[in-house]
């Protein structure tokens, strides 16, 4: 399971919400498709609504994504679906792209959302605290052995 929960990618493995996929390639070539909207139990990946836990799982997932491994309750099922898809223009390796493309731009929104959210979050924290001069002691790096800008004033060093 690589670490992750292994309900957050159920849907990349199953058959039929690929064939789900497969339609909406259909859909994409209409003037009103507004995109494939990746949805979680806490909202919709593309607008930051799902936890970083679910975001990595599903990165993990799609970059070894073989639509051709999807499994179905069905072997009947299975077999028509395969069958569509190899006749589609690509075949399984268009369906691959297509699913990893979509969900690479969900990611980097998911991305851009979380880190806007954040760095507005401790520039608002900043305001709220008074800010006190450093003492002689360096204050501890957080999450790199690299001095760096804090957002609360205050420069972390080793």
């Amino acid at each position: 399971m690589h670490g992750y929960h292994h309900d957050y990618v159920l849907p990349l493995k199953r058959i039929w919400c690929i064939f789900e996929l497969y339609q909406t390639i259909h859909l994409s070539q209409s003037a009103h498709f507004r995109g494939l909207l990746l949805c979680t139990s806490t909202g919709v990946l593309q607008e930051g609504k799902a936890g970083t836990d679910i975001a990595v799982a599903v990165a993990r997932t799609a970059k070894e994504l073989d639509t051709r491994s999807a499994e179905a309750t069905s072997e009947e099922d299975r077999k028509m679906i395969h069958s569509l898809i190899e006749k589609m223009p690509g075949g399984f390796n268009a369906m691959n792209t297509f699913v990893q493309k979509t969900i690479c731009s969900a990611l980097e929104a998911s991305h851009l959302h979380f880190e806007n959210t954040f760095k507005d979050l401790v520039r608002d924290l900043a305001k709220g605290i008074s800010i006190e001069p450093s003492s002689s002691s360096a204050n501890p790096a957080i999450l790199t052995s690299k001095p760096h800008q804090m957002g609360c004033g205050k420069t972390a060093t080793n």
